[in-house]
Parts: structure tokens; sequence; C-alpha cells
């Protein structure tokens, strides 16, 4: 049987290079996810969508700024969008707009990779952008209008 001592010096030479072996792995990992972040950011920097949206612009949050309310009285003058926000008069929408020519869950704007998508949830009155009814989901641009009821939105993304 060997001596306990030696046996207990083995284990701790072991388990030192085990946590050197551990620091140097995690230590290369940082170092490949800053590489990797660094590197992504100066591609999202230098590249645009074919649409001419910029991918960084992606990672900002959009908005919408109240252009014109009418006659409605609305809790803001601008509203940042979520992935997924619901446009009407009832109290569980994102964005209440208290108009009786306004459906209860009138429209929807929706994120994805590509941007920001306008739907109207077939109401009753229609959904406009930039002055024209949307059938199906829309692709918004920066500066588009969105008239709902009496409220025209400016979208900003």
């Amino acid at each position: 049987m060997p001596n306990k001592g030696l046996v207990l010096n083995i284990i701790g030479i072991i388990l030192q290079y085990s946590l050197l072996g551990l620091i140097y792995y995690f230590l290369s990992k940082v170092i490949k996810s800053v590489y990797t972040d660094l590197n992504q950011f100066g591609q999202r920097s230098n590249s645009s969508t074919k649409n001419g949206i910029n991918k960084s612009d992606l990672h900002k949050p959009a908005k919408l700024l109240v252009v014109d309310s009418g006659h409605i009285k609305l809790t803001q003058t601008s509203f940042f969008l979520e992935n997924t926000i619901y446009l009407g008069r009832n109290e569980q929408n994102g964005i209440i707009i208290d108009d009786s020519f306004v459906s209860h869950e009138h429209a929807s704007i929706n994120k994805d990779q590509h941007g920001y998508w306008l739907t109207d949830l077939h109401s009753t009155n229609k959904t406009y952008l930039n002055g024209q009814p949307i059938a199906e989901a829309t692709l918004l641009k920066n500066d588009d209008l969105i008239k709902i009821g009496a409220v025209t939105f400016s979208f900003k993304g």
C-alpha cells in the first residue's frame, strides 16, 4: 500500500492541473465570445439588408410617435414597441385608443428578424398606412404614418 501522504500529494497535483486547465478553458471561451461580438458589431455597422434597413437598427427599440390624436386623449405621446403590441379600444392592449371608430383589437405590430410588421386585425374601419388601407401584414419603414380611427402615429424604427 502506497504511503498516504504520497496519494494525497498526487491528488493535490491532479486537482491543481485540473483547475489550471479549467481557467484556461474559461479564458478561451471569454476571448472567443469577445472576438465574436466585436466581429458581429463590425459587420452590423457596415451592412444593410436589401430593403435598406440597417441591421443594427433592429436592436434599437422602435417607437410610435403621436402625430395627431384628433379628439382622442392618449396616455402618452410616444410608445416604445415590444416584440408584439396590440392597438385598439380593449383595456388589455398595449396602446389603447378610446375611439368609437376603433375596434377592440384593431391592429398589431410584430417584430421579427426583418423588422416591424403592421397587421390589421379584421377591423371594421381599417388600418391605414401612409393613407392607404392595408389588407395584409406590411413591413414598416422609418417615418411611415399609421392611422387608426382619429389617431395618426409616425413609426420611428
